[in-house]
């Protein structure tokens, strides 16, 4: 008698991925990344730009941007958001590029996405050497 295994939702889910052009997006625009360097589960759509959680649990999420200011620069650049929600921003106000970090851990239910959104007086810049690049990783499984 042979065994029959069951295929269930993974185990662990991972991704890192990476901008390597500039982009000009519209206030509201997700940011989308071109190069994917990990997808453990399969949650990340790298032309949307968002993370969708394949399992409940505990998870970390680090984004590095680099931008130019091209409105006004009061306002936040790049926003970390879970579903609609906004967890945490990029701030810049100075001309030039400048490189801004964040990070975040953040519960997640089974399907919630976590995405960075683009506001106003942003231009992100990339090149080969992936100065724009977006991770997480589960931490802990529900």
């Amino acid at each position: 008698m042979s065994k029959v295994s069951k295929v269930g939702p993974p185990a662990f889910s991972a991704f890192s991925a990476a901008r390597n052009t500039n982009f000009n997006p519209s206030p509201g625009d997700a940011l989308p990344f071109q190069i994917v360097d990990t997808n453990v589960g399969d949650g990340f759509d790298a032309g949307l730009g968002r993370f969708t959680a394949t399992v409940s649990g505990i998870y970390q999420f680090t984004y590095n941007i680099m931008t130019t200011v091209k409105g006004d620069p009061s306002n936040p650049t790049v926003q970390l958001m879970k579903n609609e929600e906004v967890i945490n921003s990029v701030y810049r106000d100075e001309g030039g590029r400048d490189i801004c970090s964040n990070t975040a851990v953040l519960e997640l239910a089974l399907g919630d996405r976590v995405w960075l959104r683009c506001t106003t007086g942003v231009q992100i810049y990339s090149n080969g050497n992936r100065y724009t690049t977006f991770s997480g990783f589960c931490i802990r499984i529900n």
